[in-house]
């Protein structure tokens, strides 16, 4: 049996957290589906996720993949890889990115795992491997900083 193979992941913001999960996955694939032309309906496997956001804990981020190509409302972000696009879901503002900037969560934690640290920061000395502007060089060494919102045993 051949490997599947993985589509465009999109990132997508502004989805109330006070809402049940199943819903939101819902609406979210019938929003998408509203933008879909009737041949991208037949073509695309759309698959969705709903993560905790790790800034707001009144907003979910939803993760969505698509099997069999990037939908023509979103091609503008594979272009653009910084660029967003926005629409409605009913009273909802959402956002669509694939630049993931800040932090976003890859999966759901398991609800019964203890938590055993909320915020762990680490900050690693980073060093460049490639040529920069001589007008950059006094931001050297750049510092990364990686940000984990919970850690689960």
């Amino acid at each position: 049996m051949a490997a599947r193979k993985k589509g465009p992941v999109f990132r997508v913001t502004g989805l109330p957290a006070s809402q049940p999960n199943d819903a939101l996955n819902e609406r979210l694939k019938a929003t998408i589906s509203d933008n879909l032309s009737e041949e991208e309906r037949s073509k695309l496997i759309i698959s969705t996720d709903i993560v905790p956001s790790c800034y707001n804990e009144e907003e979910s981020i939803a993760l969505v993949e698509f099997q069999g190509g990037v939908p023509t409302f979103l091609s503008k972000l594979v272009a653009d890889p910084l660029a967003n696009w926005q629409v409605e879901m009913r009273d909802t503002d959402l956002n669509f990115d694939c630049h993931f900037f800040g932090f976003t969560q890859l999966y759901k934690p398991n609800p019964e795992a203890p938590v055993v640290a909320e915020y762990v920061v680490f900050l690693l000395g980073c060093k460049l491997l490639f040529a920069i502007p001589e007008c950059y060089s006094r931001l050297l060494p750049v510092y990364c900083s990686l940000l984990i919102h919970r850690v689960v045993a």
